[in-house]
């Protein structure tokens, strides 16, 4: 969730308290009222699983399924919303626009799901007022497809942004590994290698290649040479016998 904040072990203990907290926060939700409220739970139809019709079973409907929607959906855009504003600043920075596609390729996904709940809330919001309008039958049916098909749309995400993200090879990602590979891989040639050696020393300048260290430096050290231009001469042979 937030990329260069948390080390490994860190995430590995947030993801295992996040665990523990669903699996904790479940069964609260499901003993609590049922064991505080008569007949609270039970077969109501296509829908909600409270039979309960009164106005505080009404709050609880909302309270204990689409109050967590719309919680999730503000808490995704924010903590999206900051992540891509840092990246595009760091892509605007640099001038890299495939950071910059990947920042906003990232919008989708809080969008994605407030699109998916919103229906389904506002629909649930009319059959909860009984004073108010009542939905229509096709409208009711089309939020319950639009929210069934969640799954479909993570998908369909995946495969238009999430290769971006590093989960598969992508043509970008593959020319972004050449890039760092070539950085640290380049095979490194002496000059003698490529018929290269220095010139002669002369009492007017130059040092020779075999130059020891300089009296100042500690014995265990070694001056880093930088010699003087190389010209090409031609590999020496012994001499005739």
């Amino acid at each position: 969730m937030f990329p260069g904040m948390l080390n490994r072990s860190q995430v590995r203990r947030l993801a295992a308290a996040m665990i523990v907290f669903i699996f904790l926060f479940i069964t609260l939700m499901v003993t609590i009222p049922a064991t505080t409220i008569p007949h609270y739970y039970g077969d109501t139809g296509a829908w909600c699983w409270i039979t309960d019709t009164s106005v505080e079973a009404s709050r609880l409907k909302i309270g204990s399924e689409y109050a967590y929607f719309w919680l999730a959906a503000a808490v995704s855009l924010v903590l999206y919303g900051i992540i891509v504003v840092n990246w595009l600043r760091e892509a605007t920075a640099k001038r890299d626009r495939r950071r910059h596609r990947e920042a906003l390729s990232m919008v989708w996904y809080p969008i994605a799901f407030t699109a998916e709940v919103f229906p389904i809330s506002l629909v649930r919001l009319l059959q909860f007022n009984r004073k108010g309008p009542r939905p229509r039958h096709g409208f009711v049916v089309l939020a319950a497809i639009i929210i069934a098909s969640s799954g479909a749309v993570n998908v369909l995400l995946w495969l238009l942004t999430g290769r971006r993200f590093g989960f598969s090879d992508s043509p970008e990602g593959d020319e972004e590994e050449d890039r760092r590979r070539d950085s640290y891989t380049m095979p490194m040639i002496s000059p003698a290698e490529r018929g290269l050696h220095p010139p002669a020393a002369t009492a007017g300048g130059g040092l020779p290649i075999s130059h020891p260290s300089f009296p100042e430096d500690p014995p265990t050290t070694q001056r880093l040479y930088v010699p003087e231009p190389y010209v090409w001469m031609p590999p020496r042979t012994p001499p005739p016998p």
